[in-house]
């Protein structure tokens, strides 16, 4: 039935559609305005569709064809299972009709690709909290240096790219902690940040509730609230602060773990947002704890680590770019403990049995407190 437009009625669209066993824009839209009040899970899938249906995203309706009086009478819940079944629906793409790439997008440059899922890792009390939390403040302010101050006119460590927004999500400090760390002047400027107390709610992923030991593990209700949250924030960088907190599943089922990995990492992608994820160390420099797909799952990682030489920051795999030299730090308490970029280099070397050991390029190995001592005086961040 026409209306008095001799428009198709969205029933109609959505019919026809379905036949045809294809989805388009305007048959979302009808089942979007239909369903008057969707749960946000619903909403999310519809819209995440449509936007895939507005950039000529391959979509196979066939998967699933009812009609729009069924779709009505589904549970909300089924009708976003049905309509992720059609999104995550696997479309072969011939390499030849996609043509020349756009340049990969980065919010900093061989380091921190946009919209993919990595991990900073460090031992307990380390500092990458505190690490993190600079990184928001540059990329929610104007971006540029973030470790270096302005007098070292040769940085090794890129610049922010641009400004943006983040969503650090905490099981570990309340908001006002953030405060306290950053300073009140600095925060005061945040306002593109925005920090999410989880600690009372549980994990994000893990086994649903009233599952068994052998159920599968999925995204929780906090981790949907997580994601609408940083969706509605249009966050550029999503921080999870801990995965020791957000992760409710067993860390050495591969499965698991590459499930867990593979969902936030399509979901980063879908909503150009970025995942860090603040995990713990390796055991071994060579080994993460629980599941080596931790590792392999992540596009990249850095790693905020310490030797006989001082603090250091090692992008220890970067999927899309050539691996950065490390960075060398230091923390000074006349700067509120924030991490600076010093001014001299680490350069690697081969101590003959295959294991690589980090030193100062062109410097003996000299007492670490003295040397610490030198670097701030050169730095002008001394004890005043």
């Amino acid at each position: 039935m026409n209306n008095q437009n001799g428009q198709l009625t969205a029933h109609e669209q959505f019919n026809q559609a379905a036949q045809a066993g294809r989805m388009d824009k305007q048959v979302m839209d009808a089942v979007l305005a239909h369903h008057a009040d969707p749960t946000p899970d619903t909403r999310r899938a519809i819209e995440a569709l449509i936007a895939r249906l507005e950039n000529n995203a391959p979509v196979q309706a066939s998967v699933w064809q009812p009609t729009l009086d069924e779709l009505s009478a589904l549970p909300p819940d089924e009708i976003a299972r049905k309509l992720k079944k059609i999104l995550l629906h696997p479309q072969p793409v011939p390499l030849a009709t996609l043509g020349p790439p756009e340049k990969r997008q980065w919010l900093i440059p061989n380091w921190l690709p946009r919209g993919r899922v990595g991990m900073l890792t460090g031992e307990g009390g380390r500092g990458k909290s505190f690490l993190a939390l600079q990184l928001a403040e540059a990329i929610t302010t104007e971006g540029g240096c973030w470790l270096t101050p302005s007098h070292i006119t040769k940085p090794r460590m890129p610049a922010v790219e641009g400004s943006g927004t983040v969503l650090y999500a905490t099981w570990e400090d309340e908001p006002t902690e953030f405060v306290r760390r950053i300073g009140p002047e600095k925060a005061a400027a945040m306002d593109k940040c925005h920090v999410l107390d989880l600690a009372g709610t549980g994990p994000i992923w893990g086994v649903p509730e009233g599952g068994s030991t052998r159920s599968r593990a999925a995204l929780l209700a906090t981790g949907e609230e997580l994601r609408a949250s940083a969706e509605g924030l249009k966050a550029d960088l999503l921080i999870i602060d801990s995965l020791a907190g957000a992760y409710g599943a067993n860390e050495n089922d591969r499965s698991a773990v590459r499930e867990f990995m593979a969902s936030f990492d399509s979901w980063g992608r879908q909503v150009d947002c970025a995942v860090m994820l603040i995990a713990h160390p390796p055991k071994k420099t060579n080994s993460y704890s629980g599941s080596t797909d931790w590792h392999s799952a992540s596009r990249w990682r850095w790693e905020l680590a310490t030797n006989d030489e001082g603090e250091y920051l090692k992008c220890e795999k970067t999927s899309y770019a050539k691996k950065p030299d490390e960075i060398r730090l230091v923390r000074n308490e006349n700067t509120g403990w924030l991490w600076a970029e010093a001014d001299t280099q680490i350069t690697p070397h081969n101590n003959g049995n295959g294991t690589g050991k980090s030193q100062l390029a062109n410097k003996g190995k000299v007492d670490r407190t003295k040397q610490q001592e030198e670097l701030l005086k050169r730095m002008n961040l001394g004890a005043k």
